[in-house]
């Protein structure tokens, strides 16, 4: 285990032209949320971990022991950090090519290999890692001490997710939970319990017989079985993606854990079929899925529910295919009361994506974050926040509680990244530099939230929150 010295502390600086979307930002943050009135009563920013790659080596932050710590050099891919923010896992690359699971606590103790997938137990061939994700307890404090993660198969242009399910435990016992099609993108519930499996299907071209659905089921971690009775589990037809890759459900979580928000497409909506409505499901773990309504949602913007399972956002159908201009929308989850919230190009607005335990998301559009929620006008998400001028464009924010988030931002091109942990409306802590893009992950210090990473036939760090792909 090494360590580097700390950061210098940032420069304190007010940027002008922030000032008034700052004030705007504060109401936003009132009207959204009933904790935040006051975002120094809600302990903001929250005490934090942080981990990240940086040139392929991996680093961990904590807020309490601000020293970023060397964990692992050279080979690391993937990384993702438990609930509770004691451990990391990751993924390193040997030269020889195989994948080999890793963990470490963050101070760099106790780091060692967990898994090779050349082969995994019981199989014959080599597979790749595709979601890796940490058990859940639903108690804050505890420690995970279970993986949960399914695998690619194929080589090249033939790669595809298996849709299976596998376990791996902190002792490095390896168990092959369902086969291959029982399985799926996995989304685990807040109390822990329940894992949300999300399988593709087989896509069937216009004309073709029908071939396998995709479905939405529950694997019971309690009882180690998965749902096979037709009211718990939802079948459709496998949706086109226009490529190799396969599109799987993106299911939210209710709080209380005791079911799901989905939005299932027509299987042809990329291509302009006759069909265009997506339907908006609920599916309970013990019952069977109600139709809470439709939308006419376009494919690169499907609804994506609130961590309440009360409001949608979604991006409003094109007419035609080619058409270039899209509109960014709110909605009840019933598809009712759509109201707009902005409108632009093809590629000019981001997917939106849900703050963790509120009704605010967060989109880019031409370059600057906003920082949304039903019935508010948005506002940019650094309004307010204390952080140098040149600091205009953020990606990928990680957030760790409603109000907390990391994000990485470059002030030029050629010039490093800086890490920085942010509250809205308030301070910007730096936590380092990196030479290279960080891919990086963070959790609120036992904080009990999904984690999950998705690594595609080039593993890199995706994040599921609730809404959000």
């Amino acid at each position: 285990m090494h360590s580097w010295d700390a950061n210098p502390a940032p420069r304190r600086t007010v940027n002008p032209r922030r000032a008034g979307a700052a004030l705007a930002l504060v109401l936003l943050l009132a009207a959204a949320s009933p904790l935040a009135g006051s975002l120094a009563q809600v302990g903001c920013p929250a005490p934090l971990a942080a981990a990240w790659i940086d040139n392929g080596s991996l680093i961990t932050w904590r807020s309490d022991d601000p020293v970023p710590r060397l964990i692992a050099e050279n080979n690391v891919e993937a990384l993702v950090m438990s609930p509770e923010g004691a451990r990391v896992a990751f993924l390193r690359r040997s030269d020889d090519g195989p994948d080999y699971l890793w963990i470490s606590a963050l101070d760099g103790s106790d780091s060692r290999q967990l898994v090779s997938f050349d082969p995994l137990p019981s199989l014959s061939e080599s597979r790749r890692p595709l979601d890796i994700v940490w058990a859940r307890s639903g108690v804050p404090t505890r420690r995970s001490d279970t993986l949960y993660f399914n695998t690619l198969i194929g080589e090249g242009i033939g790669i595809k997710p298996a849709d299976d399910l596998w376990q791996v435990t902190l002792a490095g016992d390896v168990t092959r939970l369902l086969p291959d099609g029982d399985g799926g993108a996995i989304t685990p519930s807040p109390d822990g319990r329940w894992l949300a499996l999300s399988a593709a299907g087989d896509y069937s071209q216009p004309g073709e017989p029908a071939k396998q659905p995709g479905t939405l089921a529950f694997f019971d971690t309690q009882t180690q079985t998965r749902t096979r009775a037709r009211t718990t589990v939802l079948e459709f037809p496998a949706v086109a993606t226009g490529s190799e890759q396969r599109w799987h459900a993106q299911p939210v979580w209710l709080p209380d854990s005791s079911g799901v928000i989905v939005a299932i497409p027509p299987a042809d909506l990329l291509y302009g079929g006759d069909e265009t409505l997506t339907r908006v499901w609920r599916l309970p773990v013990d019952g069977e899925a109600v139709l809470s309504g439709t939308v006419e949602a376009d494919f690169f913007g499907l609804p994506a529910a609130s961590p309440d399972g009360e409001w949608i956002v979604y991006v409003e159908r094109r007419a035609a295919p080619q058409d270039t201009g899209i509109k960014l929308k709110t909605a009840r989850a019933d598809g009712d009361g759509a109201a707009l919230v902005a409108e632009g190009s093809i590629g000019q607005i981001t997917t939106p994506a849900w703050l963790p335990d509120a009704q605010q998301f967060v989109y880019t559009q031409a370059g600057i974050m906003w920082l949304g929620a039903p019935g508010q006008p948005p506002v940019d998400l650094l309004s307010g926040l204390d952080v140098p001028d040149d600091i205009t464009t953020i990606t990928a924010p990680v957030w760790v509680d409603a109000h907390t988030f990391v994000f990485a931002t470059q002030p030029a091109e050629g010039a490093a990244f800086t890490l920085y942990a942010a509250c809205l409306g308030g301070t910007a802590q730096i936590i380092a530099q990196a030479d290279t893009y960080p891919l990086f992950d963070a959790v609120a210090l036992n904080n009990a939230r999904a984690a999950v990473i998705t690594c595609r036939s080039a593993p890199a760090l995706t994040r599921h929150v609730p809404g959000a792909h």
